[in-house]
């Protein structure tokens, strides 16, 4: 019987029919192999977990800034400053009101600074200045009388 396999056998005593071998006994799943998986699995649930944080802290870095200044009315040119504390500022002119300027800032500025001044000695009374952190408002102040040369909002806390 060449090319024909057949199972293995133990010679039987005389007398007795020949068996074949026992089947070699089934290997258990190693504790070891076990730890792996759930380190494996624990790893990955780590990664993303620090993965998700960082993508959550890099978005809150910074916070979202809206300059506002409304005339009531005013028509002549004014200058405006603005700025954060650390960050220097920035003037304009400004031909006519209102006038809107979004920016961000880093966490952790502990001053954002918006001044309105007219141009060639116009009056700046109802002059209305706002500052807007993350879309809420942070300050507001409005110059009045004749005499107010311009106005000026400072928000003095940490965000």
């Amino acid at each position: 019987m060449t090319g024909s396999r057949q199972p293995p056998y133990v010679p039987a005593y005389p007398g007795t029919a020949p068996q074949l071998p026992a089947a070699p006994p089934r290997r258990r799943r190693s504790k070891l192999a076990i730890f792996y998986v759930a380190a494996a699995v624990w790893s990955v649930v780590l990664a993303v977990t620090v993965a998700i944080s960082l993508h959550i802290d890099g978005r809150a870095a910074h916070h979202a800034v809206r300059f506002e200044v409304d005339g009531g009315g005013f028509a002549a040119p004014v200058e405006i400053t603005y700025g954060a504390a650390g960050l220097g500022s920035v003037t304009q002119a400004v031909p006519r009101l209102p006038w809107v300027h979004d920016t961000e800032v880093p966490d952790g500025t502990n001053g954002i600074t918006l001044r309105v001044a007219p141009i060639e000695g116009f009056d700046a009374s109802g002059i209305t200045c706002r500052i807007f952190v993350e879309g809420e408002l942070y300050e507001e102040e409005t110059s009045t009388g004749t005499s107010a040369p311009y106005c000026s909002v400072r928000a003095r806390s940490r965000f």
